[in-house]
């Protein structure tokens, strides 16, 4: 060993030798420690790391496409050509309110498809349950006049009743509804005035 480190080992580089190698393991366990803990050390480490580095310049005032847009603008007027990027951020601009208006109108279409069947099942069990409600207050009626019930319970049971046709009532509206809204959806109008025949 002497003739690779160049000189002799005694007692006390041992314990050194040990010492060192509990320091790194210790530092691994810290580092270890710190990045395992709650979700909530780690990132905060990194924020740190990143707000102190100077080459990174993110202004979080603006989302993305504002953040594209505003840096558009700024090699434009840098470079003394304001018409074409003014251009080019309008047509950028056309074409992401294209694009949202056609999600738009995809998600209406899928939405109005996707409710018609649904609307007619319920429409089933809403009046299922209308009927059963109003057969719940004619026998409850009946029994209020021969003494055996009061007329809390009578008017409780005519609420449900009254509650449930309202919610029938509103559910036949939306039946209605539904296909206008897939007509408008689908890019129809109500602008065109009806041709009446036989009318001179």
């Amino acid at each position: 060993m002497e003739a690779l480190l160049g000189f002799d080992l005694d007692l006390w580089d041992y314990p050194t030798f040990l010492t060192l190698m509990l320091c790194v393991v210790a530092l691994i366990a810290t580092w270890l420690v710190l990045a395992g803990l709650l979700p909530t050390v780690y990132p905060r480490m990194q924020a740190l790391i990143w707000a102190f580095k100077p080459t990174d310049i993110v202004d979080i005032r603006r989302f993305p496409r504002e953040e594209a847009i505003a840096t558009d603008k700024e090699i434009a007027r840098l470079r003394c050509t304001p018409d074409s990027a003014r251009a080019a951020v309008k047509e950028a601009q056309a074409v992401a309110r294209c694009g949202s208006v056609v999600l738009t109108a995809f998600r209406e279409v899928e939405s109005a498809l996707a409710n018609e069947p649904l609307l007619a099942r319920r429409a089933v069990l809403d009046e299922s349950s209308l009927s059963n409600r109003t057969s719940a207050v004619l026998i409850a009626t009946t029994q209020y006049l021969a003494g055996r019930k009061d007329l809390l319970w009578v008017s409780n049971l005519q609420t449900n009743q009254i509650r449930a046709e309202g919610d029938l009532i509103k559910l036949r509206a939306l039946r209605h509804i539904n296909p206008i809204t897939l007509l408008l959806a689908l890019g129809g109008s109500f602008a065109a005035t009806p041709t009446v025949r036989g009318i001179d």
